[in-house]
């Protein structure tokens, strides 16, 4: 990651480009199906440095595993990692709605023409269906 003059209060964001955060989304995938939630809110801290734009949300479609986290439930076996999950989850919901602002605020300050609306549709579109087919996935896990 290359630092960046952009701040956030007193925080220091930094840009990425498009395939670093594909290679975290990857991560993120990872470590879910493996359990390890201190892993994951590591990375996600290192998210909430990050510079994020429309474009990079658009390429990579992050928004996807974050919701998918922000949903994550704590299975059985794994019980004594509540808190963890808890983070994870709460960790992954601030960075939908700040990823949310920034797609509200680019869309009222840029073109009345802008996309930023239409993203937000779509991947709200594409969030219910990958829970959608976790969720069968689960059932049929479960099931067998």
């Amino acid at each position: 990651m290359e630092a960046s003059a952009t701040t956030e209060g007193e925080i220091k964001l930094e840009k990425v480009s498009a395939e670093v955060l594909i290679e975290h989304k990857a991560d993120l995938d990872k470590l879910r199906t493996s359990h390890d939630y201190s892993n994951i809110a590591k990375l996600l801290k290192r998210l909430q440095r990050t510079q994020m734009t429309k474009e990079l949300l658009v390429q990579t479609l992050i928004g996807k595993t974050m919701t998918t986290l922000s949903e994550l439930q704590t299975p059985p076996e794994h019980g004594d990692k509540e808190s963890e999950v808890k983070e994870v989850r709460e960790m992954s919901s601030q960075l939908i709605n700040k990823w949310k602002e920034l797609l509200k605020q680019k869309s009222s300050t840029g073109n009345p023409s802008s996309s930023a609306p239409k993203l937000a549709r779509e991947e709200s579109k594409i969030d219910k269906s990958e829970t959608q087919s976790i969720a069968s996935n689960n059932l049929r896990t479960h099931s067998t």
